[in-house]
């Protein structure tokens, strides 16, 4: 049982590495933009926030359940 907690959070320490270097694109991306080109970058910089908003609803689903099904066996011990 501690290995699979410890499975899921070494799962969910990756996901929220490549939501973080994802999110520091992106900022990246806002800042180093000239302002022409920005305008013309609104469409696809939107498009990446709304996937990485989709991949953390995502993953927070998946350590939900995780941590849910953890509690169950833990009462079940008792």
């Amino acid at each position: 049982m501690e290995k699979e907690i410890l499975w899921n959070l070494e799962c969910a320490e990756v996901n929220l590495q490549d939501d973080i270097q994802a999110l520091a694109y992106i900022q990246e991306t806002c800042e180093t933009t000239k302002k022409e080109d920005f305008l013309l970058s609104q469409t696809e910089i939107r498009n990446q926030l709304q996937t990485l908003l989709r991949s953390m609803i995502y993953n927070h689903e998946n350590m939900k359940k995780a941590i849910d099904e953890y509690y169950k066996k833990i009462k079940k011990r008792r």
